[in-house]
């Protein structure tokens, strides 16, 4: 069929306008050419037939060049590079919290790692073991031991910080996401008006694979397509975030207000999944939850955070808040609390020079609170010099002697902290007027019943001062009581029981039946023996004890008579004046109520004197249930008797005991003076020898130049510790310096771990991204060969419509 010259002119024309359309896509395709988000884009050219009849050329859809499986393959990928390069970004600012160890062979260099603290804390100790009474000595030493709290209190802060970083990172990655799928949904809805209308999507395609790919690089997502290329979103753990019909979800959270939030292990708030209904606000409740509320950091129980977020930034930024850096503060907890228990062991079992006037513990504890405690701890009472202070009774030339509390006897191994308030009083308060025995210095009676009433029964055991130079027994070998129906039940007569020369103890317990109306007072007959000359002293003694029907635990009676007619003797003080007060106090040191919340206080009532404590072989085994006596489990055990109640720690230890990281600091009453710093031990003056006769002082002193405390510090830099397991670290045994070198080693290897990953994973991503690129990208040799055609077949049709315009002007010039 021949075509018509009117056919020829329309085939040129629509040549020409299809070869200038394809012309501005190649032109946009080679523009694009470095942007890895743009595919390139194929032009399809097809016969245009209208009616039956060929029209000419026509430009079909705008296709892109693009792989599916590599473009989900790169997206996924993706997500996991968005993971590694958090935690990698994070771990290398991490890094420098944790100081450069010093690398020379010497020592102590200027290294400023927790390593280098320690070695340089331990330097400090042996300059003050050498030199304890050295003023310059303990500055040096309360200076290191601040500088090794600092530097690990340091650290922690900086990395609870970076825990309440990474929470503001976890606010931002929610608001982004959520801008990506406002816009992905908009996207989507320019896809459909463009399908509907016939008009390409391919360039609509690109930008809703960016905004996909840029929510993958936050959150591991997967993604369904319609027919049209508008996209379905979901995280890969299920949760909804953009419906198959068009429905939009939004990410929820509230960021931590400060790092409080954190030390404190304050509840954090869920990210919850809201519909975006059609006004634009938020559903009212959510529709599903990505990340629960918890506590950061637990591993364990209700306050545990769970996630649905498996991959991408919003991933790594959740690990590190709340597994990696927690993991990093357990470490630094741990050698903590070592470090602390360790070093306040050997603070409390000594004294600095002078010793301090008070000394208050900052353990929480209440008046009617049980222990289970056995061994004997000493506390002695010294002037500025060290030397005891001067005794109110005659008897007792050297001073008066320490304290030496025997657990094991007060109110059974078991008593309240009222009982060792009672007891520490009892001796070191207004001085009685003494009984003495044969070789017992005093003999009193203390309740071990808490009531005094008619009918019931009272049970009591005698207070035994033995500062002769002997060893002696001692005996009850008869007791009356008086009113009537009055009766002793058990423990008369006593078995006698060893007091050794220098100590006191209790007697086995005593319980009688009270009958009539009281007051009730006891006669007890008593002999004492020196177990090397054997001489033996007898005597009826006369104690009082009045009605009350609570109270009397640990109460000491004096002795109100003697018969005459024995070898007891009554000594007077030669002044009223208590030497010491023991008190459970507040935080300003006011006394506090029975039954509330306090901590113990021992102070000399003399400014100028000073309390001391050896520990001996005091041991707490529990803190006990008042009503079955039995012991609580989970309870401190193995502490002494200072250490426990925390009278005179060197390292800040919590009311219930705990310790750390973040806390650590030098107890604020050693940083206003370092000569509180122990450095020795209250030392036994020697007595003379047994059966001479001679009254010993049987008194110890603390010498200025004593540094036995000072030597056990120093020789804590060598000792084993067994540290628990954490997470991240097993259970080990080693010094001190050598879990620090493990915790900075452990930090090392993540640092070096996440960088390496970081590096793998971007490898991977990069390799998919090229190989997506090599089906979407664009080759410029390739467009440029395409566009030289294209301007050809533009110039023939160009020329078709000039040559028929040539046609037509030359048949109307005919025709005129």
């Amino acid at each position: 069929m021949a075509i018509s010259s009117v056919d020829a002119l329309s085939s040129a024309v629509t040549g020409l306008k299809a070869n200038q359309h394809a012309l501005g896509i190649i032109s946009d395709n080679i523009a694009n050419a470095n942007d890895t988000s743009y595919s390139s884009k194929n032009v399809n050219f097809s016969a245009d037939f209208t009616g039956g009849f060929d029209q000419g050329v026509q430009l079909d859809n705008v296709t892109r060049a693009s792989n599916a499986f590599l473009v989900a393959a790169t997206r996924e990928q993706y997500s996991q590079v968005g993971t590694t390069e958090v935690l990698n970004n994070y771990y290398q600012q991490i890094q420098s919290y944790y100081g450069t160890p010093n690398s020379s062979t010497d020592s102590v260099g200027s290294g400023n790692s927790i390593t280098d603290a320690l070695n340089h804390f331990f330097a400090a100790a042996n300059t003050l073991a050498s030199n304890p009474a050295d003023a310059s000595s303990q500055t040096a030493a309360l200076d290191q031991a601040e500088n090794l709290a600092g530097n690990i209190s340091g650290l922690a802060n900086n990395l609870e910080k970076t825990r309440l970083q990474a929470d503001g990172d976890i606010g931002s990655a929610v608001t982004y996401v959520n801008s990506q799928l406002k816009d992905l949904q908009l996207v989507n809805l320019s896809i459909q008006s463009a399908s509907q209308n016939g008009q390409s999507t391919a360039t609509l395609l690109d930008q809703r694979d960016t905004d996909l790919q840029n929510i993958a690089q936050y959150i591991g997502i997967s993604v369904s397509y319609q027919s049209n290329g508008e996209a379905a979103v979901g995280t890969n753990t299920g949760v909804t975030l953009l419906s198959s019909n068009g429905v939009l979800y939004q990410l929820s959270y509230t960021q931590a207000g400060s790092v409080q939030n954190f030390i404190n292990g304050n509840m954090l708030a869920p990210i919850n999944v809201y519909q975006v209904n059609p006004d634009g606000t938020l559903a009212s409740t959510s529709s599903d939850q990505l990340v629960s509320g918890g506590v950061s950091g637990t591993t364990s129980g209700s306050n545990v955070i769970t996630s649905k977020v498996s991959s991408g930034k919003l991933a790594g930024l959740l690990q590190m808040r709340d597994t990696e850096i927690p993991n990093l503060l357990g470490q630094l907890d741990n050698i903590t609390t070592n470090l602390t228990n360790a070093a306040n062991a050997i603070q409390n079992n000594g004294s600095g020079f002078p010793p301090a006037n008070s000394l208050i513990g900052t353990r929480s504890i209440t008046s009617n609170e049980k222990f289970a405690m056995s061994g004997s701890v000493m506390i002695g009472i010294t002037d500025s010099s060290g030397n005891p202070v001067p005794s109110p009774y005659a008897n007792q030339q050297g001073g008066v002697p320490p304290l030496k509390l025997n657990l094991n006897t007060l109110d059974g191994g078991q008593p309240t902290a009222q009982d060792i308030v009672n007891a520490i009083n009892n001796y070191y308060g207004s001085p009685p007027t003494e009984v003495q025995l044969g070789n017992m210095n005093n003999i009193q009676l203390q309740a071990v019943s808490d009531t005094a009433a008619t009918g019931s029964n009272f049970t009591f055991n005698a207070l035994l001062q033995n500062y002769s130079a002997d060893n002696a027994s001692f005996q009850v070998t008869g007791l009356a009581v008086s009113g009537v129906g009055s009766s002793v039940i058990s423990g008369v007569p006593s078995v006698p029981i060893n007091v050794t020369a220098g100590t006191m103890t209790n007697s086995p317990n005593i319980t009688v039946n009270f009958g009539g109306a009281g007051p009730w007072t006891l006669n007890a007959t008593m002999q004492v023996t020196d177990s090397v000359t054997g001489a033996i002293k007898t005597d009826t003694i006369t104690y009082q004890v009045s009605p009350a029907a609570s109270g009397l635990e640990g109460q000491v009676y004096n002795f109100t008579a003697i018969s005459g007619l024995g070898n007891g003797v009554i000594v007077p003080p030669t002044n009223s004046q208590a030497i010491a007060q023991a008190q459970i106090v507040d935080t300003n040191g006011n006394p506090v109520p029975p039954g509330n919340a306090g901590f113990l206080k021992i102070s000399a009532i003399n400014s100028s004197n000073g309390v001391a404590i050896s520990e001996l072989d005091s041991s707490m085994n529990g803190q006990v249930n008042p009503l079955t006596s039995a012991i609580i489990s989970g309870t401190d055990t193995g502490l002494a008797f200072s250490d426990f109640f925390q009278l005179n720690d060197l390292f800040v230890r919590q009311s219930d005991g705990t310790s750390n990281a973040l806390d650590m600091a030098v107890r604020s009453s050693i940083q206003n003076n370092p000569q509180f710093i122990s450095t020795g031990q209250l030392t036994a003056v020697p007595a003379p020898a047994p059966g001479t006769g001679l009254l010993p002082p049987y008194t110890y002193t603390l010498g200025a130049g004593n540094n036995q405390a000072a030597e056990n510090l120093l020789n804590l830099q060598n000792q084993s510790i067994s540290f628990g397991a954490v997470t991240g670290m097993p259970a080990t045994t080693l010094t001190l310096s050598g879990y620090g070198t493990q915790i900075i080693g452990y930090a090392a290897s993540k640092v070096s771990a996440a960088s390496s990953n970081a590096t793998s994973q971007q490898g991977v991503f990069s390799g998919l991204q090229q190989q997506a690129q090599s089906v979407s990208g664009v080759n410029v040799d390739q467009q440029m060969t395409l566009m030289i055609e294209l301007q050809n077949a533009y110039a023939a049709s160009a020329k078709i419509i000039t040559t028929m315009q040539s046609i037509f002007t030359a048949l109307e010039n005919a025709i005129v």
